[in-house]
């Protein structure tokens, strides 16, 4: 299909199609310019964005966690976004033959994210006169 189509099939404006391919949101069409062709993978790219930018995520944080999930995918790590930057991620293969308690893994990663945050909490009302 043509980008026109992919733009009435998933509810975007062509414009808009172009941009997320810039962001590299959307993998770049197949044939190049003159020839461009858009398929499944495409619309599935799309309708993933939008899926996120539904749930308020941001381009910039789309970005950052369709980032992370490619870089996970090539350590066969899982992802899990948890809120707005804040992403899990497990590498099965590394779990072992007895995975730990998953109440004892949020009880630090709770932990973990407090400490953070009152951290960047501290640094921020640092800079105020």
């Amino acid at each position: 299909m043509d980008i026109e189509e992919l733009a009435r099939e998933a509810d975007e404006t062509p414009r808009q199609i172009r941009y997320l391919i810039s962001l590299g949101v959307v993998p770049p069409p197949e044939g190049g310019r003159r020839f461009a062709s858009y398929g499944p993978t495409h619309l599935a790219a799309v309708r993933r964005y939008q899926a996120l930018r539904a749930q308020g995520y941001a381009p910039a944080q789309i970005t950052a966690i369709l980032d992370v999930a490619r870089a996970a995918a090539e350590r066969v790590t899982v992802a899990f976004p948890l809120a707005p930057g804040v992403m899990l991620l497990v590498n099965p293969t590394a779990l072992g033959p007895v995975p730990p308690n998953p109440d004892d893994v949020g009880r630090l990663a709770t932990s973990d994210l407090t400490q953070f945050l009152a951290e960047r909490a501290s640094r921020e009302t640092d800079d105020v006169p």
